[in-house]
């Protein structure tokens, strides 16, 4: 039997994993230093100059501070909500009569990052225009969904499949929906939704009239 075909990744999916080897490594270089700090710290004698304790106050400070860096980084990141059953009624619930796009999306469809990027393109030119996105990768996936919408420049309430079966959630989106992708849909101000099946068209994102 032949083996299957293993998916290597993509790039943006290799910069993110090298990304994240490279802080993990300066995190455990860091974490080293401020421990050799903290020592060199308590064991200085308390009638020692204070240039020489400020030195090494300075030095754990300063490291204390790189080690905050990764975290801030993370958090610049949009935030990925979990998508559970009753999360669609929300949305249509909390747009207040606002047209929107609701996308769906995978991190391995790369159909559904062409539709993505145009709405992304579309955002920096009507600032007004709402996109939604639910990703069916699980919500454990977040960092790399956030990283990979910021890439593509959407703006928008960003979910990921939450702790539900699929194909529950999928119900909960469209009954008539068995997880083909691309799939996006336009909610009028209305609270009235049209499907669009494949991948968007310029042409379709123009006002719709409901």
């Amino acid at each position: 039997m032949s083996q299957p075909k293993r998916l290597e990744p993509t790039g943006w999916q290799r910069a993110l994993l090298q990304s994240k080897l490279l802080q993990s490594k300066l995190l455990q270089s860091k974490l080293l230093q401020s421990k050799l700090l903290q020592s060199k710290l308590l064991q200085t004698k308390p009638d020692a100059p204070n240039r020489a304790r400020r030195q090494v106050a300075t030095g754990l400070a300063s490291l204390l501070a790189g080690l905050l860096l990764p975290v801030q980084a993370r958090a610049a990141l949009p935030p990925i909500l979990p998508f559970e059953p009753d999360t669609l009624q929300k949305i249509v619930a909390g747009q207040r009569g606002q047209p929107f796009w609701l996308v769906l999306w995978d991190l391995n469809c790369p159909y559904c990052i062409v539709s993505l990027r145009l709405l992304g393109e579309r955002q920096r030119t009507n600032p007004d225009l709402r996109v939604l996105s639910v990703a069916t990768d699980s919500i454990e996936e977040a960092d790399t969904l956030a990283a990979r919408l910021q890439e593509l420049g959407v703006r928008g309430a960003a979910f990921a499949f939450g702790e539900a079966a699929p194909e529950a959630l999928r119900y909960a989106i469209d009954p008539a929906w068995r997880g083909e992708k691309p799939r996006s849909y336009y909610y009028d101000a209305n609270g009235k939704r049209k499907l669009f099946v494949g991948v968007l068209r310029s042409e379709q994102l123009q006002p719709l009239r409901p």
